[in-house]
């Protein structure tokens, strides 16, 4: 009786594990499918399909700390570039002062220094911005990432799928990344 009752629950099992698989299956390749030009479906032929990576919740937090790092870094070397900027703008300041308060053949000679201070402003301020951009840019990945990760229980969240198949008698391989739901990442 025992080992009846061993054999079913072993079969029972095997048999879940089959229709999980050919169930998970079936939910790629419909996604593999949804990648082909509507167009072109009549000429689509799967040949097959392998997951080569996925991405788990840890790697995804991990990423975030990353990106956050980045951003204190980013900050930081904003703070030292701003008190570069409120440096050169004394020195301008300076040297536009002196210039007035000099005689009026030498103040030309102001005119190279003054330039040079506007040149070095202009670049430490395009430097400025491109790290503000950094930084707004990690903040949308951070929020991306994290509303992710709030909306699944799922332990893996992205599939890299390699699909394999002929299209008009061409054989292609694409590599596919896919969510947690089987839906296609853009």
């Amino acid at each position: 009786m025992k080992r009846i009752i061993a054999v079913y629950i072993i079969s029972s099992l095997i048999l879940s594990v089959l229709v999980c698989c050919s169930s998970e299956d079936t939910k790629i390749m419909k996604a593999l499918k949804e990648t082909i030009p509507t167009e072109s479906l009549k000429h689509y032929k799967h040949v097959s399909h392998q997951i080569v990576s996925t991405t788990l919740r840890q790697g995804v937090e991990d990423s975030i700390s990353t990106i956050g790092l980045d951003n204190m870094l980013l900050e930081q070397s904003m703070k030292r570039k701003m008190d570069r900027r409120n440096s050169i703008l004394h020195d301008i300041n300076d040297a536009k002062d002196q210039q007035r308060n000099t005689m009026y053949w030498l103040r030309g000679f102001y005119n190279n220094a003054i330039s040079g201070f506007e040149d070095l402003l202009e670049d430490i301020n395009q430097e400025i911005a491109q790290d503000s951009i950094a930084i707004i840019m990690n903040n949308d990945n951070i929020n991306h990432f994290q509303d992710i990760l709030n909306n699944t229980d799922s332990p893996i969240l992205f599939y890299k799928v390699k699909h394999e198949y002929k299209l008009a008698g061409a054989y292609r391989s694409d590599v596919i990344t896919l969510d947690h739901n089987y839906n296609i990442v853009q």
